[in-house]
């Protein structure tokens, strides 16, 4: 039970990462994007 508990907090964290990954990307597309259209 124990285990499976911390099977499923990593698979969360992992989750979250990959969401966090995708927001950094996207903030630093739409600043390029503003950087190119300034």
């Amino acid at each position: 039970m124990v285990s499976v508990r911390k099977h499923g907090h990593l698979m969360i964290t992992m989750a979250e990462r990959m969401k966090k990954r995708e927001e950094s990307e996207n903030e630093r597309e739409i600043h390029g994007y503003q950087r190119t259209s300034m």
